[in-house]
């Protein structure tokens, strides 16, 4: 089907951005209700995603972008973490790395932000996996496969030589995503861990 579409772009252009729009918003939808309706067509919708990229329908910036929403829905937000004080030498005080840290969710603002009573740069972040969110509950891990199923289909092409920060930047976002669920179901694990190996054989 993508390589029809591929041939089909030439002369029905705008008979293929109508597929993807509905492709992207079917997406979309699956990924804002807090119950999978139907996994297996979010499966093959990512992996419809991948042979597009595959044949030089979509963009990889559309890629990247649908892997970014599949990690970051439902954690809106803005984490406050403390971080060290640039007038004690990057030393914490004590009673400080003590203290739990606590998820505060605040309208987006300037990422650094220097706090004039404790005198310690703060870092906040548009989204951060560790805000609860029915959307994306601690032990479901079904997006991992969503992720894995993009990465298995069209990832041997983000390994090259000019690609590669960005993949690794992402594989970061997702590794701290993996890190925030308490287990990973066996089958998961698997997947995942397969999908690295492909990525590095790559």
């Amino acid at each position: 089907l993508a390589d029809c579409l591929s041939g089909i772009n030439r002369h029905l252009p705008n008979l293929v951005v109508r597929y993807i729009d509905a492709l992207f918003e079917s997406v979309h939808r699956g990924l804002e209700v807090p119950y999978r309706r139907e996994p297996q067509k979010m499966i093959g919708s990512m992996r419809m995603i991948g042979e597009l990229y595959n044949y030089e329908v979509l963009s990889s910036s559309l890629v990247y972008d649908t892997l970014y929403k599949i990690v970051n829905t439902g954690h809106e937000g803005v984490y406050e973490g403390p971080s060290s004080s640039p007038s004690d030498g990057g030393q914490k005080i004590r009673e400080e790395e003590e203290e739990v840290e606590e998820v505060v969710i605040k309208p987006s603002s300037p990422r650094y932000l220097f706090d004039k009573t404790t005198h310690r740069i703060v870092c906040k972040q548009e989204y951060d996996p560790r805000i609860l969110s029915e959307l994306d509950p601690p032990h479901d891990t079904f997006r991992a496969q969503l992720v894995c199923e993009i990465l298995k289909t069209c990832g041997s092409f983000f390994v090259s030589a000019g690609t590669r920060p960005r993949l690794t930047r992402f594989l970061t976002y997702f590794q701290r995503w993996l890190l925030t669920k308490p287990t990973l179901p066996v089958h998961v694990e698997y997947t995942v861990l397969d999908t690295f190996d492909a990525l590095e054989e790559g």
